[in-house]
């Protein structure tokens, strides 16, 4: 009788460990398995190699780990564009660029976001470096209220904006269409710049 006893022990102890190693099996497929969905998922748009001030060239990266959120890599520092903007732009139209407009011998890096059915510049995002870490620059122009602030004549619209960055600050310009006509009447312009203490761009309406 002893001598069943200890062997259904025996058996129950060895379809638990047998069952405690399946299940570490599985958990460690799974996470395997999490990883490789993660790195699926995350894509690179852009990648670039500048001459941003320092004594190496810098590696810029910019990339996603899913449609609503945009990373810019620069070496091993990653900054989140998406929690200075709500980006809605299709990152694959994307472009970087590199400017000191601060004029603090170190460029800040640009992201410049192009779509619409014309494909032309929609808004852009900055990051600079602050002596210590990259961050990224708040704005105050906000593309969408432009029509707002730019005075027109009757029966004049707005059409393809552009972008272009000048010595010491950015120049975002509009073609002005008037009804009946097929050529842009004029150009209108949005001066952006840094404030004094070089901590945000602050915009000026060029009428």
């Amino acid at each position: 009788m002893k001598k069943l006893i200890i062997a259904a022990i025996c058996i129950i102890l060895l379809t638990g460990c047998g069952s405690e190693k399946n299940v570490k099996q599985q958990d460690t497929k799974q996470v395997e398995q999490q990883v490789e969905n993660n790195a699926n998922l995350q894509k690179t748009y852009q990648e670039k190699e500048f001459d941003l001030g320092f004594q190496n060239k810098t590696a810029v990266k910019l990339e996603s780990n899913d449609e609503k959120k945009l990373f810019l890599k620069i070496d091993e520092e990653s900054i989140n564009l998406s929690e200075e903007k709500d980006l809605y732009f299709n990152f694959n139209f994307c472009k970087l660029k590199a400017k000191d407009l601060d004029a603090d011998g170190i460029k800040e890096i640009l992201v410049l976001f192009y779509g619409g059915a014309s494909g032309t510049f929609q808004d852009f995002c900055m990051v600079k470096y602050d002596g210590v870490k990259w961050m990224s620059v708040p704005c105050d122009w906000n593309p969408d209220e432009d029509v707002d602030n730019i005075k027109l004549g009757k029966n004049q619209q707005l059409r393809y904006r552009y972008f272009k960055a000048g010595k010491n600050n950015i120049d975002i310009s509009y073609d002005v269409y008037e009804d009946g006509k097929e050529e842009a009447v004029k150009k209108v312009h949005v001066k952006i710049y840094f404030n004094k203490e070089k901590t945000k761009l602050c915009v000026q309406f060029q009428n």
